[in-house]
């Protein structure tokens, strides 16, 4: 890929793993690297010292963006969000964690949205489904060109959810949602999106890939899915109506339904909670992740 025509930095050591970006899925990607190789190097950066003493208690060495350090690893996992960024500025993180942080060779994979398409009407898209081109859109296409054309991967991820995190989270704090009850949302738990990027990385994965569970949901579906949860049931069911106002985040129409069997293939990866039911009704048993913690 691109990464062999300019001088990458020299890798701190074999299996090297460099995340850029410690919100839930680059934690969750940490851990299961560290699973997966015991003696890598793992190097976690972020925009504030405030989770530094959580990384270091997980074997991953904290280092702030603003104090980069020109050490460099096999495989990089590009995950802090664009919020923080302006609209060319994003794109421009992605190129110089790739030229400055990324030995090039392993995976360099961004973490992308699959809020970029455009289908909204219930029907199956792909990788290569037609893109939007409203500013949020554009912004992240832009990050996944400069991660494609440094040589990497630009995962499009489903609406990422845990039990505290994710569209059912947002919806029951507002109580009442300006949106359609119908509009399809594809889903993919944390840890299986972290798990889908360490497998992209380990295949050396290009170009654009997508992930979800393949089990997308309506709003009121996910509702039913959440409801009978423990930290769920005493509180009251979010209330969507329709608006003319597009929602927050997610359809404003049908959505659509995300046929990602190419990417899984691509490199070797299945979810482990095949439906937000799955996810829920076992957690609900036992509690089986660390508290969401920012």
């Amino acid at each position: 890929g691109g990464a062999s025509a300019r001088a990458a930095p020299a890798s701190v050591g074999p299996d090297s793993l460099y995340v850029v970006g410690r919100g839930v899925m680059g934690q969750s990607g940490c851990l299961q690297w560290r699973a997966a190789y015991p003696d890598a190097t793992i190097i976690g950066e972020t925009g504030s010292d405030a989770s530094h003493e959580r990384l270091r208690a997980i074997g991953v060495e904290p280092v702030l963006r603003s104090a980069r350090d020109g050490r460099a690893c096999d495989h990089v996992l590009f995950c802090a969000p664009p919020s923080p960024f302006g609209d060319d500025e994003y794109g421009e993180e992605v190129a110089a964690a790739a030229a400055g942080c990324w030995a090039g060779a392993g995976g360099f994979v961004f973490a992308s949205s699959g809020g970029v398409f455009a289908e909204d009407d219930g029907n199956v898209v792909t990788e290569g489904g037609a893109t939007a081109s409203t500013p949020r859109a554009l912004k992240m296409l832009k990050a996944e060109a400069a991660a494609i054309g440094a040589g990497g991967a630009a995962a499009r991820f489903a609406g990422l959810y845990s039990r505290a995190r994710g569209a059912h989270s947002y919806w029951y704090a507002k109580g009442d949602v300006a949106a359609s009850p119908s509009g399809l949302i594809n889903l993919l738990h944390y840890d299986d999106a972290a798990g889908f990027a360490k497998r992209a990385l380990e295949a050396k994965a290009t170009g654009v890939l997508l992930a979800a569970d393949g089990a997308p949901r309506t709003r009121a579906a996910i509702v039913d899915a959440v409801a009978g949860h423990p930290a769920f049931r005493d509180r009251p069911r979010p209330v969507f109506a329709a608006t003319d106002e597009p929602p927050r985040r997610g359809p404003a129409g049908g959505g659509r339904i995300y046929d990602c069997a190419a990417s899984a293939t691509a490199v070797g990866w299945a979810p482990t909670y095949a439906t937000i039911e799955a996810f829920f009704a076992a957690d609900a048993e036992a509690p089986c992740e660390v508290a969401d913690k920012k």
